[in-house]
């Protein structure tokens, strides 16, 4: 049986992965795809989140995807607080049939961090 470390490696493996400065320049642009959605918890969304995210608390996210992205083929990035949580939501989709969705890498840590955190 492996170890919760084992088992995130090999999440990351098959998922993809994308960067804080892509998902900055995203924003920046205002488009609205990809879908960028926050699957922490509501504590941590409300103390800031990425500017246009939709909130769906990981618990949530299976039961509540197709109401935000009903189609599957539509590009969804996801971030949690440092990377991990995002990295299990995103190979659920895929497991759900959605064919273009990222975590964000470092997650929302990451973005605090930033250079561009002014667009908190």
């Amino acid at each position: 049986m492996p170890s919760y470390q084992q088992y995130l490696k090999a999440t990351k493996s098959e998922i993809q992965e994308t960067d804080v400065q892509t998902v900055q320049k995203i924003v920046e642009s205002g488009a609205t795809t990809p879908v960028v959605i926050d699957v922490r918890e509501k504590d941590e969304y409300v103390q800031g989140y990425v500017p246009g995210a939709t909130w769906i608390s990981r618990g949530n996210l299976e039961s509540k995807i197709e109401d935000v992205v009903p189609n599957r083929d539509t590009p969804v990035i996801l971030y949690c607080a440092g990377g991990n949580r995002s990295a299990f939501a995103a190979k659920s989709l895929q497991q759900l049939g959605y064919t273009h969705v990222q975590s964000m890498a470092g997650g929302f840590s990451s973005w605090k961090r930033s250079s561009r955190s002014s667009l908190l």
